[in-house]
């Protein structure tokens, strides 16, 4: 259990990490609308924030979605990791993501995180 917080606290930190690199990058402009430019003590703070709502909510609002997630087959699961990153970027961290195509992408990169360290 204390194995699976550390896990989704470390996915939390680098995907966040990863998708702030990526938007802003002078070479690779793969994700626009994330803005920051602040210290990575911050960064840290909000992928801590992430992996602890991941660990403690998102079982909970899997099983309350399970049969949306069912028709869905899964796909409302990314809808769900939008709001869980939406709510925590805008209530503790002043990491800006505007717009939903950006949300979009920062969940599909700490998703693929997830399934790539599991594996």
């Amino acid at each position: 259990m204390f194995r699976k917080l550390i896990f989704d606290i470390i996915i939390g930190i680098g995907g966040i990490f990863l998708s702030l690199k990526l938007s802003q990058s002078s070479t690779i402009k793969f994700i626009s609308g994330i803005s920051y430019d602040g210290s990575f003590k911050v960064v840290l703070i909000t992928g801590l924030f992430l992996g602890i709502v991941n660990f403690l909510v998102k079982p909970l609002i899997r099983f309350i979605f399970l049969p949306i997630r069912i028709i869905t087959f899964n796909f409302f699961s990314l809808v769900i990791d939008m709001g869980l990153i939406w709510l925590v970027v805008g209530v503790f961290s002043p990491i800006k993501i505007e717009g939903i195509i950006p949300l979009f992408w920062l969940a599909f990169i700490i998703k693929s995180l997830s399934f790539i360290f599991n594996v």
